[in-house]
């Protein structure tokens, strides 16, 4: 009777073991999915309430160093904002992130998020949509990493995709 509780407890620990390495990646960590998705939900928060406050502050320290010091940074924001007919009433969070990287000798050496705000109502009828891509991680340069690119466009509700690119902010052909 014990080899067959041996057996049992042996075969829980490997189970147990192996559903717990399937959730880890390479560096030891548990998965990142979770913190790009956290990190994209965040940015998406802080991109609309920098917009409903017109703080321009909030939405420059969001972007990533190289972006804030190309050129003038406080004026791009601004015609950004301008971009929006209206004060916005409501958008939809619900929007998923996606998420790439580059890896080299096992290690992630970049890790990008790419989050969508769509549907974004105003008060005088606008209907907008917010793509932002936003470094995680890069190899070696850990000021690089924030937000470096954000495009407006208008919001075609009924197809339910981009219309005109109406204002953008960073680097423009990353």
């Amino acid at each position: 009777m014990k080899w067959k509780e041996c057996f049992t407890a042996i075969l829980v620990v490997m189970i147990t073991c192996m559903t717990t390495a399937c959730r880890l990646t390479t560096n030891g960590s548990e998965s990142n999915n979770q913190n790009a998705d956290e990190k994209a939900q965040m940015e998406k928060s802080t991109i609309m309430s920098s917009i409903k406050e017109q703080d321009v502050q909030s939405l420059i320290n969001l972007l990533t160093k190289q972006v804030r010091e190309s050129g003038n940074i406080e004026n791009e924001v601004t015609g950004f904002y301008s971009s929006i007919n209206g004060t916005v009433i409501s958008y939809d969070d619900t929007c998923g992130n996606v998420q790439s990287g580059k890896i080299r000798d096992g290690q992630k050496t970049e890790k990008i998020v790419e989050g969508t705000i769509r549907d974004i109502k105003t008060n005088e009828s606008g209907n907008y949509m917010i793509v932002f891509q936003s470094y995680l991680h890069l190899e070696g340069e850990p000021e690089s990493e924030g937000i470096y690119h954000i495009s407006l466009y208008d919001y075609d509700e009924v197809n339910q995709k981009a219309g005109a690119l109406l204002s953008q902010i960073g680097l423009k052909n990353e």
